[in-house]
């Protein structure tokens, strides 16, 4: 049985979930989105028209650094233009805000009609970007590694034990893959493997992204009934 059907089958049963480990994904640039933030910040400093302008090159390499190191490490697929990318993070779950989409063109007036910002632009750019890089940069910090969603009903020690009635999610090494393994007590059980390549990726990790209870107040009910409503897609 795959992942699918065992949801919709059995999905009254499994109503909790829960997070049982977490990890850290090393950032692959020698060069981060925090180093050009901080070139940004000395070029506003200078309080000329040339210091706003490299404000707001420095945000826009800024932005280019987190969303390709996003994209990189959890094996993303995106085309080549900026909203492409933009587009491959949103699919996760990672707030990506229209206004990167104006950072970027801005950047690129700046840099093909030879004009200058004004130094609110300049400024807007700068912060927009930093929120920016904070919000996703989750991505790289304590990631859920594991979780399950199972039958609360009967006594059961998370974590050590999930009971007879289970799905468990676990990320295989570098986010190369999802092991899924789950069991309905004398019906079924679960065993998959889940690669980047696989159509039920993208929604996986939307799950994973959306359990850590720092960034997201979604409800256990609703984190369950969107990973159903995603792998349907």
């Amino acid at each position: 049985m795959d992942l699918k059907r065992f949801l919709n089958e059995f999905h009254p049963l499994l109503t909790e979930y829960e997070r049982s480990a977490f990890r850290d994904f090393v950032f692959p640039y020698e060069v981060s989105p925090h180093n050009y933030l901080s070139e940004a910040e000395v070029s506003l400093s200078r309080l000329t028209s040339g210091g706003d302008r490299e404000a707001v090159a420095n945000a826009k390499r800024a932005i280019d650094c987190q969303i390709e190191a996003v994209i990189e490490t959890l094996g993303l697929r995106s085309g080549n233009t900026f909203p492409s990318r933009l587009a491959a993070i949103r699919t996760i779950g990672l707030v990506a805000p229209r206004i990167l989409e104006k950072i970027n063109k801005l950047r690129n007036t700046i840099e093909h009609d030879f004009v200058n910002p004004s130094r609110e632009q300049a400024e807007l750019a700068v912060d927009t970007t930093l929120l920016f890089v904070e919000l996703t940069h989750r991505v790289f910090r304590q990631t859920v590694l594991q979780c399950a969603i199972y039958d609360p009903t009967p006594k059961i020690t998370p974590w050590i034990n999930w009971g007879p009635n289970y799905l468990v999610f676990e990320m295989i090494g570098n986010a190369e893959g999802i092991k899924i393994e789950g069991e309905i007590k004398g019906k079924t059980s679960v065993r998959q493997l889940v690669k980047r390549t696989d159509k039920e990726y993208v929604p996986l990790l939307k799950f994973f992204l959306a359990g850590d209870f720092a960034y997201s107040d979604v409800s256990d009910e609703d984190l369950i009934k969107n990973l159903r409503s995603d792998i349907e897609v």
